[in-house]
């Protein structure tokens, strides 16, 4: 994406923060995060849990011993600061991982496809999430008329990656470069060229996904802790804010917050889309709209936290005291 349409939607999304903010008062949203009070501490921890826990679930996608867990967990650490402070979501933080680990002696193919792999599980589950969630607020008709039609496309959307994901699990057949190969009359060869590259990276995840369905069920449960990580984070915001603590509460918050990093990659950090959501999504559980959007800027506040940290894990990450030859010794 250019830079001056980045910038154009950054600036939007400050926009929409500032009417929110505005509509809302200002007054009341200050008073409801400076409430949480010392609790920000325990929230950043639990946060921080969630990213070594992601970081679990990439190392157990690697079948290798050249790559330890430390490593694996500054790498982790590494994404999140790419994601959060650079505002470009995924999309950068993933490849930046993939980078990382082929720096410790893994080959393009495996980093890449590990890193992919994990991601790509750590989506299923939220995505089943994330459909529980919408099926539970659109059959309560909970959320406002406007918003229900485009709830109904996202939840469709998203049951459709889940049967695709279970597809290639149950057949061994990928998806990803035969897509990249139908668009080839559109993006020309830069499409063959992309779905070139692709081949090995997707025949390794494919060999994961098919034949060792034991060890992808297992980062799969490493992922729902992650996502239990989540709500339990949520759970204590919403106790911190003064709200009666309700664990539906936080998991129909969760789910339905999910999509937006999808839905609303183009748009950098989803800044604006993000806090629009969570006013929404409160509504519908009955809750103030401001208490919405003070949630969604106290994890904004605490991503940034842990970002820092990774700042710090990523500038001290060169050096060869990591990397271990094939022996498994460091060297």
């Amino acid at each position: 994406m250019r830079p001056a349409i980045r910038v154009l939607l950054l600036t939007a999304g400050l926009a929409i923060v500032a009417l929110l903010i505005g509509h809302i008062g200002a007054r009341a949203i200050a008073d409801l995060v400076v409430r949480v009070g010392g609790n920000f501490f325990a929230i950043v921890g639990l946060y921080a849990l969630y990213v070594a826990i992601r970081a679990t679930a990439l190392w157990a996608t690697l079948d290798t011993g050249l790559v330890r867990y430390a490593e694996v967990l500054r790498i982790r650490f590494s994404g999140e600061a790419v994601e959060v402070l650079t505002f470009t979501g995924p999309f950068l933080a993933e490849p930046a991982q993939g980078v990382l680990l082929t720096a410790r002696r893994l080959t393009p193919a495996a980093a890449f496809a590990a890193v992919l792999t994990e991601y790509l599980l750590y989506a299923a589950v939220s995505s089943s999430l994330a459909v529980a969630a919408l099926s539970f607020l659109l059959t309560a008709r909970e959320l406002p008329t406007g918003v229900h039609v485009g709830a109904f496309a996202i939840a469709v959307l998203t049951t459709a990656f889940l049967a695709a994901v279970l597809f290639a699990a149950v057949t061994g057949v990928g998806l990803i470069v035969p897509i990249l190969r139908a668009t080839r009359r559109v993006l020309g060869v830069r499409a063959e060229r992309a779905a070139r590259h692709f081949t090995s990276i997707e025949a390794l995840m494919i060999d994961l996904l098919h034949n060792h369905p034991k060890r992808c069920l297992r980062v799969a449960a490493i992922e729902v802790m992650a996502q239990a990580t989540l709500v339990s984070e949520l759970w204590l915001i919403l106790g911190a804010l003064g709200i009666a603590r309700s664990w539906s509460s936080a998991l129909i918050v969760e789910g339905g917050i999910k999509f937006v990093g999808t839905a609303f990659s183009f748009i950098p950090g989803q800044l604006g889309a993000s806090e629009t959501v969570y006013t929404v999504l409160a509504r519908a559980i009955g809750l103030p709209m401001s208490v919405g959007l003070a949630v969604a800027l106290i994890r904004r506040l605490r991503s940034i936290a842990v970002a820092t940290a990774g700042v710090l894990a990523l500038t001290l990450f060169g050096g060869d005291s990591g990397q271990m030859d094939s022996s498994g010794s460091s060297v």
